[in-house]
């Protein structure tokens, strides 16, 4: 059997990261956004062109996973819009993406519902990418009969609050300034952001805050409307599996989606050096345990040799019940 090492230090692999490094040289740090995201993290297995379910993506499982709790979670808000009588549905996207979900379930969950129920669909997107946000309002000229577009921001989630955050609220953003980039700061950093969701989301400590401000909320409205509600928050875990062909597209993967800010600033390299380095310090190290330590390993995907790393994605919905 091949060893780690030996495939680490492969031509295939050497070949793959200076070709990154060739792709990516002199670039903004939008260019590689983009580049990373539909080149290696949106990639289709093979035989596919175009997407068309949650299963043809290559390099990870996550969307195929979470599509029986999406759908779920739609209906129950589309039954509880139905017993509170309501006539518009409004849905955020954050991290938007293209839109693929409005072809696969959304627009058929929408027309079947639609004329029962006499309701308007809105969807409001934020995405960093704004080729992305374009090729959203494509998806859904086709389907303007069941829902359309209300706010599109082209940029992330942060940077769309950041306005009304207080300067104390501002300084707790996440933050990554070339000057202390360094491996102690980008390791204590992600795992002080990954604690942080688990607490949040997964261990639901997010629910004393929502319960503060609806009580807030309810103290200081005027409305007269007999509807009662209490927030709900419903968490769950699952494993999803990154698969790529070579350590430079995994690289290339975890940077993207942690560290990569989505600006006109020019890509630090030592990003892409340091996750790199990483990667390959583990698969290096002759005892498994080691490898484990991030779930790292060999695997198929497709039929293809891949390099996995499993990493458990926090599913959490929090929505409004009567009471």
């Amino acid at each position: 059997m091949t060893s780690y090492k030996d495939i680490v230090n492969s031509s295939k692999e050497q070949e793959a990261e200076k070709q990154l490094f060739v792709k990516l040289k002199n670039s903004k740090n939008n260019q590689v956004y983009d580049y990373v995201f539909r080149k290696i993290i949106l990639s289709l297995k093979p035989g596919i062109s175009i997407a068309t379910s949650p299963n043809d993506f290559f390099s990870f499982n996550s969307r195929e996973l979470m599509t029986p709790y999406l759908k779920s979670t739609l209906n129950s808000l589309f039954d509880s819009v139905s017993t509170i009588g309501g006539y518009e549905f409004n849905i955020l996207e954050i991290g938007s993406g293209s839109g693929e979900p409005i072809e696969w379930f959304f627009a058929k969950e929408f027309s079947s519902r639609k004329e029962r129920q006499k309701i308007d669909y809105t969807v409001n997107i934020i995405e960093p990418n704004l080729q992305f946000i374009n090729l959203y309002k494509e998806r859904i000229n086709k389907y303007q009969r069941l829902i359309k577009l209300g706010m599109s921001y082209n940029g992330k989630i942060q940077d769309y609050y950041d306005e009304s955050l207080s300067d104390e609220g501002r300084s707790q953003l996440p933050s990554l300034p070339k000057e202390v980039l360094n491996n102690a700061t980008i390791s204590s950093r992600m795992s002080q952001t990954l604690k942080a969701r688990r607490e949040l989301l997964y261990e639901k400590q997010i629910l004393s805050t929502l319960q503060e401000s609806e009580a807030s909320s309810s103290s200081n409205s005027s409305s007269t409307t007999s509807h009662k509600t209490r927030p709900k928050v419903e968490s769950y875990k699952m494993n999803t599996t990154y698969s790529t062909k070579t350590l430079a597209d995994m690289a290339a993967m975890g940077f993207a989606s942690e560290l990569l800010k989505c600006n006109e600033e020019s890509f630090d390299f030592r990003i892409l050096e340091f996750v790199l380095d990483k990667l390959k310090s583990f698969a290096l190290k002759d005892d498994d345990d080691s490898v484990k330590e991030i779930n790292l390993c060999r695997g198929k995907r497709f039929e293809e040799d891949v390099w996995m790393i499993e990493h458990p994605q926090i599913i959490c919905v929090i929505h409004k019940e009567i009471i």
